[in-house]
């Protein structure tokens, strides 16, 4: 009786919960790309800092960390979306307070 009850919980609306995640699927789709915009924007601009010949720009905006950091947190942002899409359909049972968790640190890794 206990495993028959858990498996109801789990299957309760199929279709809206299959839609429900594929619209966020979209929707995270649609901030990552916008975020990979932005952050190529950022790439140029440290580009074209270091390229220029006034040296306050080149100082305060032309510095290589900065570039550096233009490079990966896109890549980042990427696998990021990759592991919504591709686990984005795992029902988790167990250790549901850790999985919030978990996800959670997802979104506030992505709005920093």
């Amino acid at each position: 009786m206990g495993k028959r009850k858990m498996f109801q919980n789990i299957m309760l609306f199929p279709l809206v919960d299959m839609l429900v995640a594929f619209f966020l699927k979209i929707g995270a789709a649609f901030f990552c790309f916008g975020h990979l915009i932005h952050m190529g924007l950022n790439f140029v601009k440290h580009i074209y800092a270091m390229m220029g010949d006034d040296a306050m720009i080149e100082k305060y905006c032309g510095q290589k960390e900065g570039l550096a950091y233009d490079i990966i947190y896109p890549l980042f942002s990427l696998v990021q979306l990759y592991f919504i899409f591709k686990y984005g359909n795992v029902i988790v049972n167990k250790n549901k307070g850790l999985a919030r968790f978990t996800f959670m640190h997802c979104v506030s890794s992505s709005l920093s």
